[in-house]
């Protein structure tokens, strides 16, 4: 019996990003895009189970990066979905701030490949990175 893949929401307002990011995880993962805070919260609602993990810029139109992950923090049904922030943003302020947060990550672009696979398996597998 084939195992379903991983889902996995990506969240960025630029679409270049998006299809780029969805093309490099497609073939690991099932792979959902959103570039608003309201076609994330149509993906949150409609995928069942919840996604497994959500990869989310901070620039974005309206809510940021920052706010969506406190609004989905009041939600008990995807409370518990981990966050990776991607994003252009190096600056310590961001990383303290995603951290306070809860991010599962925080990745600064363009990251490679090998770095991105790397965290999400983190995150989707924690059994397998435990010493």
């Amino acid at each position: 019996m084939k195992k379903d893949k991983r889902k996995i929401i990506l969240v960025d307002d630029v679409m270049f990003q998006l299809i780029s990011l969805k093309e490099r995880l497609k073939d690991k993962y099932t792979v959902y895009t959103a570039n608003t805070f309201d076609v994330l919260l149509q993906h949150l609602s409609k995928i069942k189970p919840n996604p497994d993990l959500i990869i989310m810029d901070i620039n974005m139109p309206g809510k940021d990066g920052f706010e969506i992950a406190e609004v989905l923090k009041t939600f008990p049904n995807f409370a518990d979905i981990p966050v990776i922030f991607l994003t252009g943003k190096s600056d310590p302020e961001s990383l303290t701030k995603a951290t306070q947060l809860g991010a599962a990550d925080f990745l600064v672009k363009p990251v490679s490949d090998a770095d991105l696979i790397e965290s999400i398996e983190k995150q989707l597998n924690p059994a397998d990175n435990s010493m």
